[in-house]
């Protein structure tokens, strides 16, 4: 059974394509990395140094358009930016939408994680119960939104990718205290601020820090967080800064 969930899921087969980059233990010192084909396309992996699965979160960042899961990996510096922020989580990298006419590939969330649990030793799985948050640039809001019935899921990051699902994301906002997401926005300004005027608990913040210090208290502990950035749409998931920060204000737990 996974460690994911209490149901064991029917998935196709993964065709292991790095064998070598993981390897059992509880605490990890190194970073690894892992890359994973299923029917639904490429699939990275990213274990942080100092990683403990006992304790671990799990994050998952789901590209944008007119790229693909390797190219995002590479020239986004997705395995950096993971490492900065500086969380104890097990990050997946799955292949989402490239062109705006195609349909998201995974009809579930239930899918992927079940393909994860087939492939990673369990000892490096966090437990089902382990905090989960979804990341999306751009085009991702599509794929995103179809997960928002996973009762796993209570932190939302979108990175410029407030391009539609406002009913779906305001509905999953308040059916769970716990559930909460960060907007930050440059193309997407008028969206996120339409969203944002008639929901109560919504605050605003004119420019999106670098750091999680510079937040106030109540900005870090928001249910819905929106920022806007002079950083342009590409910039906002290139530049380095803006992911990690997201991550650490979210739900997973710090390293060491």
């Amino acid at each position: 059974m996974s460690r994911f969930s209490r149901r064991q899921a029917l998935v196709a087969p993964l065709a292991l394509l790095a064998p070598t980059c993981f390897g059992g233990g509880r605490a990890q010192a190194a970073p690894r990395e892992l890359r994973l084909k299923a029917p639904q396309g490429v699939v990275r992996v990213y274990r942080p140094p100092h990683y403990d699965a006992a304790k671990a979160g799990l994050a998952i960042y789901v590209h944008g358009l007119y790229t693909d899961v390797d190219h995002a990996w590479a020239e986004h510096q997705l395995p950096e930016q993971f490492a900065a922020s500086r969380r104890n989580a097990l990050f997946i990298v799955p292949a989402a939408r490239s062109e705006a006419t195609a349909m998201p590939p995974w009809d579930d969330l239930q899918t992927l994680l079940d393909l994860i649990a087939r492939e990673l030793p369990s000892d490096l799985l966090p437990d089902a119960t382990a905090p989960l948050v979804i990341a999306g640039h751009s085009g991702a809001y599509k794929q995103i939104v179809q997960w928002l019935s996973d009762v796993r899921l209570h932190t939302l990051l979108f990175l410029d990718a407030l391009y539609g699902g406002e009913v779906e994301l305001r509905a999953w906002l308040d059916a769970a205290t716990e559930n909460r997401m960060a907007l930050v926005n440059h193309d997407t300004v008028p969206a996120a601020h339409t969203f944002i005027q008639d929901i109560p608990y919504a605050l605003y913040r004119k420019r999106c820090p670098t750091q999680l210090t510079s937040l106030t208290p109540a900005e870090r502990e928001a249910k819905l967080l929106s920022m806007d950035t002079h950083t342009d749409h590409f910039g906002i998931v290139t530049n380095g800064t803006v992911l990690p920060m997201l991550l650490r204000w979210s739900a997973l737990p710090a390293r060491g």
